[in-house]
């Protein structure tokens, strides 16, 4: 490389670090994770299905006043990196492997709801229900898909329920 090419390069990496510096500079607000004691988990990493039945009126599950960022419904052992979660600014449930994703939904609102997370690794399938209605579907293989490139990490402030959900499991 001549030294107008080098100029160039250097350039290009003396950016780079100026943007990934300012980018983790700037300090965000953790984001708050309301969650529940764990009752249960799936019993294996076949098949199976768990069931949350749950009702949050707004002022039970504020925080200093305000809503939580994301509700956490599962975390599972028994499928490393399977989990559950709502988001409440956005309305949208998210869970499984790979992850799939709901429409907008309101859960918010006082009324009791049962959510239900069922996978089948012989057919391949997984799926969401809210209310009996199925609210997501998709390809199911139990694994966590390698993620390549540039990940933004937001620090998360896990914060106990003040009121409980009931979770079972059907088979």
């Amino acid at each position: 490389m001549d030294f107008k090419h080098n100029k160039k390069f250097l350039f290009v990496i003396m950016f780079m670090i100026f943007l990934t510096s300012f980018m983790f500079s700037q300090k965000q607000e953790p984001e708050k994770v309301l969650f529940f004691p764990k009752q249960t988990d799936l019993l294996n990493d076949v098949e199976g299905t768990i069931v949350f039945d749950f009702s949050f009126p707004e002022e039970k599950i504020e925080i200093n006043g305000e809503l939580p960022d994301t509700i956490l419904f599962l975390s599972s052992d028994t499928i490393p990196g399977l989990s559950i979660s709502y988001s409440v600014d956005s309305g949208i449930f998210y869970g499984g492997l790979p992850i799939i994703k709901s429409k907008k939904v309101d859960i918010i609102d006082k009324d009791i709801h049962q959510l239900s997370y069922g996978f089948d690794t012989n057919s391949g399938i997984q799926s969401l229900y809210l209310d009996g209605k199925l609210l997501a579907e998709g390809e199911y293989h139990g694994k966590v898909d390698v993620i390549t490139g540039m990940i933004i990490y937001q620090e998360r402030e896990y914060i106990l329920s003040p009121i409980g959900i009931h979770v079972s499991l059907k088979k």
